[in-house]
């Protein structure tokens, strides 16, 4: 689940030596075009809320999983190269899973961007799951 903004809020206040207050920190203090492009969330693809209604939430009911978010977390890659999964997902024994979630077509740059990912960050996991012929398959090989 998402955070609020009272909960950043919160966060903010307990770690504040990490979130020092830059100029433009402020939504207000921001040009207009600025503020209205960090505003904006993407929002899931058809094929990202089916993987949500018929996977992570019937395995949240059944408590094999605890919660997740939409593309909550990005993944420092390299200089200047981030990958942000599908959905991060929180395993009951606190487990990080990210999702990868895609249709027909698995392209090559997805591929690369989660083995990089997986040799990286090799504290969580990482996935990659295709919605092809009416089935859900695992792609982890990627």
């Amino acid at each position: 689940m998402p955070w609020s903004e009272d909960d950043l809020a919160r966060h903010k206040a307990k770690h504040r030596a990490q979130y020092p207050e830059q100029e433009g920190d402020h939504i207000d203090s921001m040009d207009p075009a600025t503020a209205k492009k960090k505003a904006r969330k993407r929002t899931m693809n058809s094929t990202e809320r089916r993987y949500e209604q018929y996977i992570l939430e019937p395995s949240r009911i059944a408590g094999e999983v605890l919660r997740w978010t939409f593309e909550g977390l990005r993944f420092r890659l390299a200089d200047g190269a981030w990958y942000k999964p599908d959905f991060n997902v929180i395993m009951p024994d606190g487990l990080l899973v990210n999702i990868e979630v895609k249709g027909g077509i698995i392209h090559e740059a997805t591929i690369v961007r989660v083995k990089v990912a997986r040799e990286a960050h090799s504290w969580c996991k990482f996935e990659v799951w295709q919605w092809k012929g009416g089935a859900w398959l695992e792609k982890n090989k990627a």
